[in-house]
């Protein structure tokens, strides 16, 4: 039996959405059906606007993506790795954002450690984001990259085109996913659900 899990990459800049397939039996990501980047911008369009209610739209932006994939696919799960720790105002309020964004998700959630997330994508607590996207491509072929004809420092492609850098919210979206099916808390959540289907 499958099972349908969203992963988030949460950012006011580049919110990474995906849905991944599981195997119920096994806990593995057997497809990614469905990937999308939220990306906003600042400045409205080109109209002044206060920052804060600029902040207010983009926000909006990104739960108006979310929702989308929820209404298209029913996830039962929601697997983050929730934004943590900033240098500077403007980051701590971006993490704000994301984190009250995450707040309103009406699903159960499983939170992963950026570690976490490397560890179960790359392999090793030192990967970067360009071993994450590899990974991803690697097992996920078929999903719906975002590709450029142009070269790009990473220089990794896909039929024929180069795999842009934004791919890096997608890639970490999935590997949250991957994480979070090797929980205690997942696990617990999987016999939970094989007992009410049987």
């Amino acid at each position: 039996m499958k099972l349908y899990v969203e992963g988030l990459d949460p950012s006011l800049s580049n919110t990474g959405i995906v849905i991944c397939e599981i195997d119920i039996e096994t806990g593995t990501i057997l497809d990614v059906p469905h990937m999308h980047l939220a990306e906003t911008k600042t400045g409205g369009g080109g109209k002044k606007v206060r920052k804060n209610s600029d902040d207010l739209r983009r926000a909006r932006e990104i739960v108006e993506a979310e929702q989308v994939a929820r209404v298209m696919f029913k996830p039962k799960l929601v697997c983050v790795e929730v934004p943590q720790g900033t240098q500077s105002a403007r980051g701590a309020l971006s993490n704000g954002v994301c984190i009250g964004i995450l707040g309103g998700i009406n699903l159960p959630m499983i939170e992963v450690s950026p570690t976490e997330v490397k560890l179960a994508s790359a392999g090793t607590k030192t990967a970067d984001k360009e071993d994450i996207v590899r990974w991803a491509l690697e097992r996920f072929p078929n999903a719906k990259w975002l590709t450029s004809s142009h070269k790009n420092e990473w220089e990794i492609t896909h039929n024929g085109k180069y795999i842009t850098k934004a791919n890096e919210h997608l890639a970490d979206a999935i590997a949250a996913v991957a994480a979070a099916v090797k929980t205690e808390q997942f696990r617990g959540m999987l016999a939970m659900l094989k007992a009410v289907q049987s």
